[in-house]
């Protein structure tokens, strides 16, 4: 009798184990579902904005295009003007680099941003052939812009493909935009 009592009880304890086990697996079950729910929402919302952020980058890309010697265009809260783009005959006798031409190119920044920000590494200048040139060690203007002040300053680039080049403009520091792009024909 005491076996049959025993037998009895474990088969009530088992069958309440396995009752428990059953509503909280159904329990996990609804919650991962509801996980895998909104981690996929946040994917979809994710994907959206991204694909969002890459069109108004190829619109500004396309609309910056645009922008050539006197125009001014903003990029992060930095403003620049492009001034002036010509070959020179200027060289560095002890630069190590003989380019076929140098272009040198004149542009004030105005900085409107809360911080300093370094000037003359914020330029990027691509050839007729879209390679992108080297500075050209010559008076390049070098240092900081503090908050509020402008600068005119002026690079130089070995260029070795004469036509349509490309200057392109961005903060060193700016992490958030993409920079503003004007183009110029450079020709003898």
């Amino acid at each position: 009798m005491k076996k049959k009592w025993k037998v009895l009880g474990l088969t009530i304890a088992a069958v309440f184990t396995l009752s428990a086990c059953g509503d909280s697996s159904d329990s996990d079950s609804d919650s991962a579902k509801e996980d895998k729910t909104e981690a996929t929402s946040s994917s979809v919302d994710l994907e959206a904005e991204e694909s969002k952020q890459v069109e108004e980058a190829n619109k500004q890309l396309s609309d910056d295009s645009s922008y050539s010697v006197g125009d001014t265009a903003e990029v992060g809260k930095v403003k620049y003007t492009l001034t002036s783009v010509e070959l020179t005959d200027e060289r560095n006798e002890m630069a190590d680099e003989e380019p076929a031409n140098v272009v040198k190119i004149e542009y004030t920044m105005e900085n409107n941003t809360d911080e300093t920000i370094p000037v003359g590494a914020d330029t990027a200048v691509y050839d007729a052939e879209g390679s992108q040139m080297e500075q050209y060690p010559n008076d390049n203007t070098m240092g900081d812009l503090a908050k509020g002040k402008n600068i005119k300053a002026t690079e130089y680039f070995g260029v070795e493909a004469l036509g349509d080049i490309e200057i392109q403009f961005l903060n060193v520091n700016d992490y958030d935009n993409q920079p503003v792009v004007f183009t110029t024909e450079v020709t003898e």
